[in-house]
């Protein structure tokens, strides 16, 4: 894969963060079907555009999308390993005890459950703007 930095920790705002880059949702990927993120990443890319950042988006690999759609009958678009451009190590407590207050996410049989547990402790990101 393309500049993988596993291990290493990103957070926006957090000097570990490159302040080069605008993090955003994957305009495809498992995202690709909310209206809102749509309009979130357009809004990223034209406000990195204008003072000349990169945009990375979230994504998900390939074959976790496959089971996600076969699983979920969803609309799911991966992306294959030479697509992405980081894999980082995240760690998942925060996470989990967030979408826990929330009603739609809070079923362990949800997509989002069963996309952390298919991801694990990685997740995938792409440029979609450099």
């Amino acid at each position: 894969m393309n500049g993988h930095r596993e291990g290493q920790r990103f957070r926006p705002g957090h000097p570990s963060w490159p302040s080069s880059h605008i993090p955003t949702m994957s305009p495809s990927g498992w995202v690709h079907y909310w209206t809102d993120s749509f309009r979130r990443t357009r809004a990223a890319v034209d406000a990195a555009a204008r003072v000349n950042l990169s945009v990375l988006a979230w994504t998900v690999p390939q074959h976790v999308a496959e089971v996600l759609n076969a699983e979920f009958a969803g609309g799911f678009i991966g992306h294959e390993e030479d697509e992405v451009d980081l894999v980082v190590r995240v760690d998942r407590e925060r996470q989990k005890s967030a979408s826990l207050c929330h009603a739609s996410q809070a079923i362990p049989t949800s997509v989002l459950w069963r996309r952390l547990e298919l991801l694990g402790h990685h997740e995938h990101l792409r440029y979609i703007r450099r």
